[in-house]
C-alpha cells in the first residue's frame, strides 16, 4: 500500500513539473517532452537523415537506441539521472526487447515516442514503448525487460529493496509480444569474428545495447535489409568489454534471421530480425 501511494505521489509530482516545463517549451516554441497524467513520458523527434540506412528508414540499431534512451530520459525527468542513480548505487540494464514495426520509419519524419513502466517480475522491471506519428497513427510498439544492478560488482538487484517505485502502468499495447528470450535455431553457421573496439563501448564501459544489432545486421546479407522489417527482438545475456572477440553464427528461413554472438563459450547477445510485406 505504501509502495502504491509512493508511486501516485511522484506521477503528481512529475506531471505538475512536466506541465511547467512544456509551459516553457511553449513559450519558445518547440515543445519536445511531456509526462502524461498516466505516468507516460513522451518526447516528439524528428528522425535525423543519419539515423536511416540505404531505404532511407529508420536502422534497428538507431530505433533501438532512442528506445532504450527513452527509459534514461524517464528517469532523469523524475530525479534519477545516471549520476544519481550511480550515487545510489544502480545502473539500469536493458535485459530483452521485442519491437513490432507496423510500418517503417522514414528519414526527417517527425515521430511522438512514448514510454511507461509495466510494473516488475522478479528481478525485471517491465518497460513498454510506443512511437506513433502527428495523426496518432501506430508505428512501431515495443516491450523490454530491464535488471538493475551494483555498477562496481555487477550483482543483479531485487526492484523493491531500492530507494524509488517502479511505477505500474496497465499493458496498452496486446499486439506486441512478451520480450522472452526467442528460440535460436539448431542449424546455426559460422559467419567470422568481430573484435569489440573503442566506438563500441559506452558509460557502463561494455557494448553499448544498440550497437549489437549494428553487429548484427553487419553480417546479414543487404538483400534481408532492404526488404520492409516488420519487427526484431533482442536478448542480452552476457556483457562484451574492449578487446573481446565475437564469434558470430547466424540461420535464416524465409522471413526470420537469427544472429548469436558469443564471446568463450558463452552466448553475450541473441538478435532475431523479422522481415515481410510492407504495410504502407
Amino acid at each position: 500500500m505504501n509502495g502504491q501511494k509512493h508511486a501516485k505521489a511522484q506521477i503528481r509530482f512529475f506531471e505538475m513539473r512536466s506541465r511547467k516545463k512544456s509551459a516553457k517549451n511553449r513559450q519558445n516554441g518547440c515543445e519536445r517532452t511531456m509526462r502524461l497524467s498516466d505516468g507516460t513520458y513522451t518526447r516528439t523527434q524528428e528522425i535525423p537523415f543519419c539515423d536511416c540506412d540505404c531505404n532511407s528508414t529508420i536502422k534497428p540499431s538507431s530505433l533501438l537506441r532512442w528506445l532504450t534512451n527513452m527509459a534514461g530520459d524517464d528517469y532523469a525527468d523524475r530525479g534519477f539521472a545516471h549520476d544519481a542513480l550511480r550515487t545510489m548505487g544502480v545502473v539500469f540494464l536493458v535485459s530483452r526487447i521485442n519491437v513490432r514495426i507496423h510500418r517503417n520509419i522514414r528519414a526527417e519524419e517527425t515521430v511522438i515516442f512514448a514510454t511507461y513502466e509495466r510494473g516488475t517480475k522478479g528481478p525485471l522491471c517491465l518497460r513498454n514503448y510506443a512511437v506513433r506519428d502527428g495523426n496518432g497513427g501506430q508505428i512501431v510498439t515495443a516491450k523490454s525487460a530491464w535488471v538493475m544492478c551494483d555498477p562496481v560488482t555487477h550483482r543483479i538487484l531485487r526492484p523493491k529493496n531500492q530507494q524509488f517505485a517502479i511505477l505500474e502502468h496497465l499493458d496498452t499495447m496486446p499486439d506486441c509480444p512478451e520480450p522472452e528470450k526467442f528460440l535460436i535455431p539448431r542449424e546455426l553457421k559460422f559467419a567470422g569474428t568481430r573484435r569489440v573496439v573503442y566506438s563500441d563501448l559506452d558509460g557502463n564501459g561494455h557494448v553499448n545495447n544498440a550497437v549489437y544489432a549494428d553487429i548484427a545486421c553487419d553480417f546479414l546479407p543487404l538483400t534481408i535489409l532492404q526488404k520492409p522489417l516488420t519487427g526484431f527482438a533482442v536478448s542480452f545475456q552476457q556483457e562484451a568489454r574492449y578487446g573481446d572477440s565475437l564469434s558470430i553464427s547466424l540461420a535464416q528461413d524465409h522471413e526470420r534471421s537469427v544472429v548469436i554472438g558469443e564471446v568463450g563459450n558463452a552466448i553475450c547477445f541473441a538478435f532475431e530480425l523479422l522481415t515481410g510485406a510492407s504495410s504502407e
